[in-house]
């Protein structure tokens, strides 16, 4: 998919050739023209003046005929157009939202865990969510190759260390890998619940099925785009008109016009029109590829890796630590209590008003940070900390709000803030992470990256 801007006049995308269907329009336009503009001369050439020019008698109401059959070329162009965009926002609404049911079902498998765990079965829970995350990866792979066309079809996934040698062979040889991959996932989420690996009730638990059945549901509705292509009866009777529409116009043009020139311009403007219409609809008809104009499928695959990461990580694990600070709000002339703010007797029914003068017993307001305010102070923090106690002046560095230390964001199992979420890696100081072992498997005909 090209992303473009179009400039400060709107203009600038004009002279960019990546992706444009114009230089093969043209190459229908301009002999149009030029046809067009060679019947004017010969009209008007004395010598084939009899032959090329018609008399009034002859071609009455042939224009008018002419005209209405340009109408219906243009209505199917446009209704050509119109399915061919509908199948390109289909096609990306329904990867994007497989994506967001997987993951949110690997969310819920997650969050159902046991975060309580000890030993050996602290070491259960790790190894369910990162098999979990394996098949989930390798299952959003198999199922982005299902439904694309590509000269190369490698694409990352998070790995497959650890799976069993034998059920690798036997998903590289099936030839339903999202059905099986999906089964898997399925009695994966099912054993830990007899197990006690997830401690949700079974009733919750079925929150999970439901959306993995739902995504499935979406897969199939976008495989139909690749499966299901244009009607060819509309495909090429739309071809066959175009191309007599072609052969016709310059001879209308040369009757009509009396400047050669004119007759030319019209005729190659008409087919530049009509001709990058139906490449345009032939260029999105099928969105799933490596075409400039194909959805980022594999740009996709990678984000949702980052996102299967996340789930991974000890701090996006589970929900972070908090310290309750109450929040004052502002309180504008009249329009709250100030006893209830305060934490009076809200059973009151006076409805005390406050004015100025009352604002100045209030507590002070705590201002609003913006999140990129509040991730730039983590960032410089976080560097001070790397320079060592000196730098940060001391084992401890106070904020610029001197409300906490800034271990708050820098503490617990070696933890890094980073300013890249997606770029990071995390490397605890204590211990080693597993997901770092994957790098490098194999996923069928896929090619899998870092974990």
């Amino acid at each position: 998919m090209i992303e473009y801007t179009v400039g400060r006049f709107g203009v600038g995308l004009l002279f960019r050739c990546t992706g444009s269907v114009i230089p093969k329009a043209l190459m229908w336009a301009i002999p149009n023209g030029l046809l067009a503009v060679i019947l004017h001369l010969l009209t008007n050439n004395s010598e084939w003046s009899d032959v090329l020019q018609s008399t009034d008698a002859s071609v009455e109401g042939s224009f008018e005929i002419w005209g209405g059959y340009t109408f219906i070329l243009g209505f199917l162009i446009v209704f050509r157009n119109s399915q061919a965009y509908n199948r390109l926002w289909d096609g990306a609404v329904g990867i994007n939202l497989v994506r967001t049911q997987w993951f949110d079902a690997i969310s819920n498998s997650i969050a159902f865990c046991s975060h309580d765990a000890v030993g050996e079965k602290q070491r259960e829970v790790e190894a369910f969510k990162h098999l979990l995350a394996k098949l989930t990866s390798i299952l959003y792979c198999s199922a982005l190759q299902q439904i694309c066309d590509f000269g190369d079809d490698k694409m990352e996934v998070l790995g497959m260390d650890g799976i069993g040698s034998q059920e690798l062979l036997f998903l590289s040889q099936s030839e339903d890998r999202v059905e099986l991959l999906m089964h898997w996932l399925q009695q994966h989420i099912a054993r830990a619940v007899r197990e006690g690996t997830i401690v949700a009730p079974p009733p919750i638990v079925s929150r999970v099925f439901q959306e993995f059945s739902s995504g499935m549901a979406t897969l199939s509705r976008v495989t139909n785009i690749k499966r299901v292509p244009f009607p060819f009866p509309y495909a090429q009777i739309l071809v066959l008109m175009l191309k007599l529409h072609w052969i016709v116009t310059p001879w209308i043009a040369s009757q009509q016009m009396d400047s050669c020139f004119y007759a030319g311009l019209l005729c190659f403007s008409v087919t530049l029109a009509n001709w990058s219409l139906l490449y345009i609809a032939l260029e999105i008809d099928q969105p799933f590829g490596d075409d400039p104009n194909d959805l980022p499928v594999k740009r996709s695959m990678i984000e949702f890796n980052n996102s299967l990461k996340c789930l991974l990580h000890p701090l996006g694990g589970s929900a972070p630590k908090y310290r309750h600070i109450p929040l004052v709000l502002d309180v504008p002339n009249g329009c709250a209590h100030k006893h209830m703010l305060q934490g009076g007797d809200t059973s009151s029914k006076e409805d005390p008003v406050i004015d100025g003068e009352d604002l100045e017993d209030l507590p002070p307001v705590h201002s609003l940070m913006s999140l990129a305010e509040c991730f730039q102070e983590l960032e410089v923090a976080a560097s001070r900390l790397k320079d060592g106690p000196k730098a940060a002046g001391g084992s401890k560095h106070r904020q610029s709000t001197g409300d906490e230390d800034v271990e708050v964001y820098a503490r617990g199992r070696g933890s890094v803030v980073f300013a890249d979420f997606r770029e990071s890696v995390y490397q605890p100081m204590g211990d080693s992470y597993g997901g770092a072992e994957d790098a490098g498997s194999q996923c069928g005909s896929s090619r899998c990256g870092e974990a």
